[in-house]
């Protein structure tokens, strides 16, 4: 899809303009795929994003008539019924990387399950072993090289207490605690989780799985232990999805110059973390709640360090979705910046389309990226850009949208920004950018 981005300040107007900020996109994914373990009763999902990651796993749910889904735009909620489990996961797995989180428990209740590696994002080498070294602890394994897939059978006799650790080298991994996680629907015993990440969205699982079945758990030091049930038992449940933060912080960046108009609607300051927003405090915006939205107020920065050090990895640093989008920010507005990515020391595909857009960035070390300010203006380069992943491509748009030289721009492969953004054309309609087709 091409995607003609169009500036027209002639439109803009200087009332305040609310931007909807949708529910957490990551979470989203989670809670849904956790909803297809809940058998036979009413699951209601309340603040779902309308991003294209999101209703990829939907139309799979109908399609397959795993379940049956009905969704009120207007109330922005999803209601489902999970009816059967999944014996195929390949299908899934091509379109959505979560799913590669529901093998340990598909296998414990179907005692099979077929499965391949998963697809979704290529901005980094995203290794599944620790996924594959759970799934071995309850069933045997076979690879088809191939077929590039999986079959797994569940062993005859199943430990009587599962440790699983979400290590993955020197970080904790969320897609492995979900699979740890969701094998409390699918196996009573104990559930001893090492590592796990210190994350939201691993808040919002364990609040679903609370609520939709009589699994208890508690923490103990650096681990969650799920204790054991006689029965599982599912009960139905309503679930609001939080506030998504890496859209919140997108498009306060990508809006920076036209700051004062803009609220955004649907969240609060206490959704953003600490790191977020010391953050926006050194670019001189200012979040203040009012009712349920966040007023920004943008003042005058004070000296910023040189170069401005940003650190993305687990909480208490940002999330490394906010990388591409930060970096693109702070190169556009020319100021001094060491980026460094704790989570994936190779997401660089942002840099190659910023760099054709005339953007300064190096790539220092694995994982740090730089850029030297430079007194000369930037000069447009390219007009016709292709989105490589979902947060290059908004880096993309920010760098557009902040760059008074460009008055319109060609993003190609643009379904790929919607994967995460699927209200980005409506936000950008309303601070006076006109989008058209390209055939």
């Amino acid at each position: 899809m091409k995607i003609k981005l169009i500036k027209n300040n002639s439109i803009v107007d200087e009332r305040e303009k609310k931007i909807r900020i949708e529910g957490d996109k990551i979470s989203s994914v989670h809670i849904l795929l956790q909803s297809l373990f809940v058998t036979n009763r009413r699951i209601r999902i309340k603040n779902i994003p309308f991003c294209l990651d999101f209703f990829r796993i939907v139309k799979f749910i109908e399609k397959n008539n795993i379940g049956k889904i009905h969704i009120d735009k207007e109330d922005r909620s999803l209601e489902i019924i999970s009816l059967k489990s999944i014996k195929d996961l390949s299908p899934l797995n091509k379109v959505s990387r979560a799913s590669i989180g529901m093998i340990s428990s598909l296998v414990l209740r179907n005692g099979f399950l077929e499965f391949c590696k998963p697809g979704g994002c290529t901005f980094s080498e995203r290794p599944i072993d620790a996924h594959l070294n759970l799934l071995k602890e309850i069933a045997t394994l076979e690879y088809s090289a191939s077929n590039n897939y999986y079959i797994a059978n569940r062993l005859s006799t199943l430990p009587p207490k599962i440790n699983c650790n979400c290590y993955t080298g020197c970080t904790s991994s969320i897609g492995v605690f979900f699979n740890s996680l969701l094998m409390a629907y699918s196996y009573p015993g104990e559930i001893s989780i090492y590592g796990f990440p210190k994350e939201s969205s691993v808040k919002e699982m364990l609040s679903f799985l609370s609520l939709s079945t009589n699994r208890t758990y508690y923490v103990k030091h650096n681990h969650i232990i799920i204790r054991k049930v006689d029965k599982i038992i599912f009960k139905n449940c309503e679930y609001s999805l939080c506030p998504d933060t890496t859209m919140a912080m997108s498009y306060i960046l990508l809006n920076y110059n036209i700051l004062d108009t803009l609220s955004l609607k649907g969240i609060t300051t206490n959704c953003f973390i600490n790191s977020q927003i010391e953050f926006l405090k050194k670019i001189g915006i200012k979040l203040i709640d009012d009712q349920r939205s966040v007023k920004l107020i943008k003042k005058d920065i004070d000296i910023i360090e040189h170069p401005l050090v940003v650190r993305f990895g687990q909480y208490p640093d940002m999330i490394t979705d906010l990388n591409p989008i930060i970096t693109s920010f702070l190169a556009t507005k020319n100021i001094e910046s060491l980026i460094v990515d704790y989570t994936y020391s190779e997401r660089y595909s942002h840099i190659p389309p910023l760099n054709s857009m005339g953007i300064s960035l190096d790539i220092l070390n694995k994982g740090i990226v730089g850029h030297t300010n430079n007194k000369n203006c930037i000069e447009i380069k390219e007009n016709k850009i292709q989105a490589p992943d979902i947060r290059a491509g908004m880096a993309i748009i920010l760098s557009f949208m902040l760059n008074s030289s460009y008055k319109e721009i060609i993003i190609e492969n643009f379904e790929q920004i919607l994967r995460g953004y699927g209200n980005v054309l409506t936000m950008l309609n309303k601070v006076g950018v006109k989008f058209e087709k390209c055939i």
